[in-house]
């Protein structure tokens, strides 16, 4: 990848800690183990409580939810711009496009804790041209 599409990976995986999305998403890991503990305690089996935990946390927890996505795309785009892309708008949503060529339409199911890279592109889009920046965003 080129110089500009790492940045907006980096930039976007960044405003995840940024945001703090990582903790959110332990403090409900500790709600889903409590509530597979307490289905576990009718078994009377710790493989079983261990197991209906972790089914608990991955049918309630994904990695992050789809809002969280798109909030560390915007967010994305001011760390670009910080660090000094004119069109950091444009610098994101064209990752988002070449992944899109590259792995094809991706996320957006109903299980699926990511929405679609379309969705994202036409967010980011939309997001930045409503700017009075008056710099156009790019999506290629």
């Amino acid at each position: 990848l080129e110089r500009p599409a790492l940045d907006a990976i980096y930039a976007h995986e960044i405003s995840h800690d940024q945001l703090r999305h990582g903790r959110k998403g332990g403090e409900m890991k500790d709600v889903t183990d409590w509530i597979g503990g307490v289905l576990g305690t009718f078994s009377g089996d710790e493989a079983t409580t261990a197991t209906l935990q972790q089914w608990s946390g991955k049918l309630v927890l994904p990695s992050y939810t789809r809002t969280q996505e798109l909030e560390a795309d915007r967010n994305g785009v001011l760390i670009l711009q910080r660090l000094g892309y004119d069109s950091a708008g444009t610098v994101m949503c064209r990752m988002l496009a070449a992944l899109r060529s590259e792995a094809g339409e991706s996320g957006g199911g109903f299980f699926s804790d990511h929405p679609a890279l379309s969705e994202r592109v036409r967010t980011i889009h939309h997001a930045d041209n409503s700017r009075a920046s008056g710099t156009a965003v790019d999506c290629g």
